[in-house]
C-alpha cells in the first residue's frame, strides 16, 4: 500500500499497515491517491535505473 503524509507530503509504501510517518513521525497519514502512488513508482524507477 502506498501511503502519504498530511503534514510532510512524504509519500512511501509499506507492507503492512503504518501508524505514523517514517519521516516525521506524525499520524496524519492517509492511503495516497492513484496520483501520488505513480509519482512515487516514477521517482523509484529513476533511482533504481542510476
Amino acid at each position: 500500500m502506498t501511503y502519504a503524509c498530511e503534514d510532510c507530503g512524504f509519500l512511501f509504501c509499506r507492507v503492512t499497515a503504518v501508524e505514523e510517518c517514517p519521516a516525521c513521525e506524525k499520524n496524519h497519514i492517509r492511503c495516497a491517491t492513484e496520483e501520488e502512488a505513480e509519482r512515487l513508482r516514477e521517482l523509484l524507477d529513476q533511482s533504481m535505473s542510476t
